[in-house]
């Protein structure tokens, strides 16, 4: 079992292996990365990065054969053993959603950050809890006296937002007449559900949760396929109504109607057009 010693050394020894492979990745593309007044260091550079690759390794062995024992962090989750939690499905659901947005919109990318950053600071107070006491009932109502001012508003604002931003991608997606039967649609359907679930109010959690994880799954998916897809493309009313519009050539002044020029009365240029006209 390795101690703390080792893992810190490993860790850092990890690290500047990484360092070191992208720096000469870097260096062998033709991308100087150290050049100071036309002189070449890249060979100084990948020295330092690997030498300290070597080093911290050489450090961890000699923790570890040296008698590093375990922390008490250690010692402590033995005694307080973690359990199952949905915390971090979620923040793996949050980065995904943020990697897609990063291709496809920037709202699905602020809701993948939203969702990321709530799955992490769940999954902190569950660790916290845990580490409470060895009583599993304890450590929960503590966490829930923690959490529950936090989940209760945040669940309700994603219960209502994410569906409605997903769906809303879809309906601008499709055609008019599409988007007004799907909206039909997914009006029976959640009207039609609720009856059921208030008819039946013996129905099993199990099969609740699972009709819910498909039915958000199902949104989810196709709101981001439509998001990927884009907004159909919309038509101005006069446009759709077959009617056109006249515009005039940029630079030439529009003649008020009834009026003309002096060459269109038979050619006489010095007609008043403004002086009153005498009958009889």
């Amino acid at each position: 079992m390795l101690g703390n010693a080792t893992k810190y050394f490993a860790g850092l020894a990890v690290l500047a292996l990484g360092m070191f492979l992208g720096y000469g990745f870097a260096e062998a593309m033709g991308q100087a990365i150290w050049h100071v007044d036309g002189a070449d260091y890249r060979l100084v550079g990948v020295g330092i990065l690997g030498g300290l690759a070597v080093a911290f390794a050489l450090l961890s062995v000699v923790t570890s054969t040296a008698g590093d024992v375990p922390g008490q962090d250690r010692l402590r989750l033995h005694r307080h053993p973690a359990y199952p939690s949905w915390w971090p499905i979620l923040a793996v659901l949050g980065v995904s959603i943020v990697t897609v947005g990063l291709v496809v919109d920037t709202s699905l990318t602020v809701t993948g950050l939203l969702v990321t950053g709530f799955a992490a600071v769940e999954w902190v107070i569950v660790a916290w809890s845990e580490r409470l006491s060895t009583d599993p009932a304890h450590n929960e109502e503590q966490r829930l006296r923690l959490a529950r001012p936090l989940e209760i508003p945040l669940l309700a604002a994603a219960v209502i937002a994410v569906p409605v931003l997903l769906v809303s991608r879809v309906f601008l997606a499709v055609e008019t007449n599409t988007a007004s039967w799907l909206a039909l649609a997914t009006m029976i359907v959640v009207v039609a559900g609720a009856f059921v679930f208030y008819a039946l109010p013996g129905v099993r959690k199990e099969i609740v949760i699972a009709i819910v994880a498909i039915a958000g799954l199902t949104i989810i998916v196709s709101g981001v396929i439509a998001a990927a897809v884009g907004e159909r493309e919309f038509h101005d009313q006069f446009e759709e109504e077959g009617g056109t519009e006249t515009t005039e050539p940029a630079g030439e002044p529009v003649e008020p109607a009834g009026e003309s020029t002096g060459e269109s009365l038979g050619g006489i240029g010095d007609v008043d057009l403004g002086a009153p006209v005498v009958l009889g």
